[in-house]
């Protein structure tokens, strides 16, 4: 069913539909995470400076690996695990759905960053189910100019979709 969203005629379910077979979404998650390990890094590293200035006794030392030992527990329990398992791995029939989309990226007319949602989309899918789809590749080779914008996201679409079984 979330599959046949990727068909849809309003953009804005194709977009949701396709950043969720991508896990677009995780990312944002991802970036706060990093913004409170900055933090975390900075009381290391007050924990590391407190132990520098002063006399150095063993007493000290013990009580700095405590607290090191206490921001670890701390980093590990806001850990959240990540499944690198995505939806990608249960679609049905993965050569007929890519054939499909790339026929409705290659007669879509959408904005250039839903083209490269597209791309982005049926480069990883190719890639994974080391699918054959000849004609994705020269229609790949018209963006790679030196003026076209996001120039590199296309190399990397090539690169997602290329595998041994590609000629």
């Amino acid at each position: 069913i979330i599959a046949s969203t990727c068909f849809s005629k309003i953009t804005k379910v194709q977009v949701a539909a396709l950043n969720f077979f991508l896990c677009n979404n995780l990312n944002k998650d991802n970036d706060k995470d990093s913004d409170s390990d900055d933090d975390e890094k900075l009381t290391k590293k007050d924990i590391l400076l407190g132990h520098r200035v002063g006399k150095k006794t063993s007493k000290r030392k013990k009580q700095t690996e405590r607290a090191l030992k206490a921001l670890e527990k701390q980093k590990k329990k806001k850990k959240v695990e990540i499944f690198d398992y995505s939806a990608l791995h249960l679609l049905y029939d993965a050569q007929d759905f890519a054939e499909r989309l790339f026929r409705q990226l290659e007669s879509s007319n959408e904005r250039f960053e839903v083209k490269l949602l597209h791309q982005d989309f049926l480069s990883r899918l190719i890639g994974l189910h080391q699918l054959l789809l000849l004609n994705f590749y020269p229609y790949l080779q018209r963006y790679l100019q030196p003026h076209q914008r996001q120039v590199t996201k296309i190399l990397l679409y090539v690169a997602q979709a290329s595998h041994e079984l590609v000629p």
